[in-house]
């Protein structure tokens, strides 16, 4: 229960991580696995999150903080071939994470990895219009806004105030400036 001690379970966690590495660059049967590399360790990190470490004499710190960087090392080391799927699952991981330590704040990781799957989504099958990206950008600053728990606060009620703006003013002037052919659009989505 030595903090200091907890180098080790680092150094070994890397070890693992970099001996899968090798063995999937040398065993080339393993590439069957590779589209659902995120999903794996996704699976592999709720698992360290869940267990009780405490119960069985460890520090759960250290086991807590490998578990809520897998993901998003894996998502960053595999950024040019990960899937939307994959990335949507790492949202949802984190999604469990703000649950299970009743802090909103963790959905931003999750909301910037939904944001990004969706993107990608959206590029895999040539949805190249502006207002899809603007909408994405515009809804996650609204659900920003509507959820933190600082900006719902009375002194923070004008900086609510601004980010929702912005957010919507995002959505709206991007559909003003490329649909202004009949203004349907953009005044369905101002109302």
């Amino acid at each position: 229960n030595n903090p200091r001690s907890d180098w080790w379970i680092y150094i070994g966690t890397t070890q693992t991580v970099i001996t899968s590495i090798y063995s999937r660059s040398i065993w080339q049967q393993l590439s069957i696995l590779d589209p659902f590399r995120a999903i794996i360790v996704c699976l592999v990190a709720l698992i360290m999150y869940q267990i009780p470490w405490q119960n069985w004499g460890w520090r759960s710190k250290p086991w807590y903080v490998i578990a809520v960087t897998l993901p998003i090392l894996t998502a960053l080391l595999t950024a040019n071939s990960i899937s939307y799927v994959n990335l949507l699952v790492i949202a949802v991981f984190y999604v469990r994470i703000a649950i299970v330590r009743k802090n909103i704040r963790w959905t931003y990781i999750s909301l910037w990895f939904a944001d990004w799957g969706l993107t990608k989504f959206l590029l895999e099958y040539n949805f190249t219009d502006i207002l899809w990206y603007a909408s994405i950008i515009g809804l996650s600053l609204l659900a920003i806004a509507q959820f933190d728990p600082v900006l719902a606060t009375a002194l923070q009620r004008k900086n609510r105030h601004y980010l929702r703006i912005f957010g919507s003013g995002i959505v709206c002037l991007t559909a003003l400036l490329f649909y202004q052919k009949t203004g349907i659009i953009p005044s369905i989505i101002s109302l």
